[in-house]
């Protein structure tokens, strides 16, 4: 996070800010703990969801 903020220096100002519904997200998600041992980008989750057969379809069909 500390390369983020370097990065970002208009974001300094959230640095040690909690999120805004924080009472909400503690009820939502209770006693889930999130690592990032598991992390994915959206393209990798989404393709590891797709049939591999229909993924290769649909670029077909898309270059055609």
């Amino acid at each position: 996070m500390e390369a983020y903020f370097k990065a970002n220096p208009a974001a300094k100002k959230f640095c040690n800010t909690p999120p805004t519904f924080i009472n909400l997200l503690q009820e939502l998600f209770n006693r889930i703990l999130a690592t990032g041992n598991y992390a994915r980008s959206i393209n990798k989750a989404i393709e590891s969801c797709i049939d591999p057969e229909i993924l290769s379809a649909a670029d077909m069909a898309i270059t055609i």
